[in-house]
């Protein structure tokens, strides 16, 4: 787990996920596109936020049809950060809105 394990808090196990854990990460932006997210992971490492693409492995072995979009992840303390740094680049139109 390595660096993502200080993104993550124990849960009780009496809950009814598989998992002990939990993710403290909130979407920020998905998308089909590559480019983008390459440049928005850059750009958020280079601000220093923890930045997760998930669906990345998946969305290359389906060749990128949109039935599997990335989606860029960040920790919850940093997605004010985030929010602003990606709408300062000039992308801030391919931001989520709401709940995931």
């Amino acid at each position: 787990m390595g660096r993502w394990r200080r993104l993550l808090k124990p849960r009780p196990l009496h809950e009814t996920s598989h998992s002990r854990w939990e993710a403290v990460l909130e979407e920020i932006i998905r998308t089909a596109d590559p480019v983008l997210v390459s440049a928005v992971e850059a750009l958020l490492e280079g601000e220093g936020i923890v930045v997760f693409v998930a669906d990345r492995h998946v969305s290359a072995v389906e060749a990128r049809i949109t039935a599997f979009p990335l989606r860029i992840l960040v920790p919850e303390a940093d997605v004010e950060r985030a929010r602003a740094a990606i709408v300062a680049a000039g992308w801030g139109d391919t931001l989520r809105q709401g709940a995931p």
